[in-house]
């Protein structure tokens, strides 16, 4: 951690924006094919058979999938450009959602990075204390990166079938036990208090002996109760 944590910020941007790109794709794929009906979308997945189709002109556009696929169907987001020809099969406009996703998700990961490695999330008048825990922050991006990536394919998911799978709710409960247990800060942080004023900031913990801080009380506090 402390090696990528050096790195200039441009390269980790870029790493992340790279990285995202590759779990908007890993997203894609466990959309549907950890669902508890799988559907044979994207280029990860063999075209349809004719059998599973009783229109004719399904029938003859299925024959022309196989064909018509190509290697370059695998690049993220122009991948799903390509295939909008299957929507004769799968639905008009099929393929959009999934390249918003690739589209979209890198730039968000991206973003939220630079949000929260800068301290945005961090309560107000805890900027001083930033530096020394620049680690502990990428710790705590990382949980939330996981926590983001399940809950977009447990959202996805629920959209068709109005469930979420046990590949969604499982992992994610693991990673969770075991980022609580032994990452160096896990949980949000919030400020310590000494002589009246903050002396420094720490990770909440659900037997905290000090009274309920102002701050909380606003739209800091909510957003800190959304990311628990």
């Amino acid at each position: 951690m402390a090696f990528f944590v050096a790195l200039p910020m441009p390269v980790r941007i870029l790493i992340v924006l790279v990285l995202g790109l590759l779990t908007a794709r890993l997203i894609n794929w466990a959309i549907y094919t950890w669902a508890y009906f799988p559907r044979q979308l994207g280029p990860w997945s063999a075209p349809l058979s004719t059998s599973k189709t009783k229109s004719k002109t399904k029938r003859s556009a299925v024959k022309n999938l196989a064909a018509s696929r190509s290697w370059w169907d695998h690049f993220p987001i122009w991948g799903w450009y390509r295939l909008r020809h299957e929507q004769v099969v799968h639905g008009r406009w099929y393929w959009v959602r999934p390249l918003i996703i690739e589209l979209g998700y890198p730039l968000i990961l991206a973003w939220y990075y630079r949000f929260h490695i800068s301290g945005g999330s961090l309560p107000p008048g805890t900027a001083r204390f930033l530096a020394p825990l620049a680690s502990q922050l990428h710790w705590q991006f990382l949980g939330h990166w996981a926590l983001l990536s399940l809950m977009i394919i447990a959202t996805f998911i629920d959209f068709y079938e109005q469930t979420i799978p046990d590949l969604v709710t499982i992992p994610g409960t693991v990673i969770g036990l075991l980022g609580a247990g032994l990452a160096p800060v896990w949980l949000p942080l919030t400020p310590e208090f000494g002589a009246g004023a903050i002396s420094g900031i720490t990770e909440l913990k659900a037997t905290w002996p000090d009274g309920w801080a102002v701050w909380m009380n606003s739209w800091w506090g909510l957003g800190l109760a959304w990311t628990i």
